[in-house]
């Protein structure tokens, strides 16, 4: 986690994301560089999910990671961690990098 591997030079916002939830994930967690961090305003951005029986809170450390990096990071979690196959976590990774492409554009979002 966070603590345990070294953090980038940009302050980090976390945003809870259940609007932007779907069926295919049920819990979602943006994490963003300031958007003052170098005068930048556009960073790239990644989506990640646990592997089998893991939810978003396995993965949580890798959003401050990756958005003290520079990275727009959305961290999301499956209706069944337990149960679901690797198709359905590639569906719910395809609707969240959809979803945050989404918010990138909508009207009041600080992304």
């Amino acid at each position: 986690g966070p603590t345990s591997c070294a953090l980038g030079p940009h302050v980090v916002e976390k945003i809870n994301a259940k609007h932007l939830c779907k069926p295919s994930f049920i819990s979602a967690t943006i994490y963003h560089p300031t958007l003052t961090a170098g005068g930048n305003t556009q960073f790239p951005s990644i989506v990640v999910v646990g592997g089998w029986a893991c939810g978003e809170q396995a993965m949580a450390a890798w959003g401050p990671f990756y958005a003290s990096h520079g990275i727009i990071a959305m961290t999301i979690g499956t209706p069944a961690p337990f149960k679901d196959m690797p198709a359905q976590r590639c569906m719910a990774l395809l609707d969240a990098v959809r979803a945050l492409q989404a918010e990138n554009t909508s009207p009041g979002s600080v992304l």
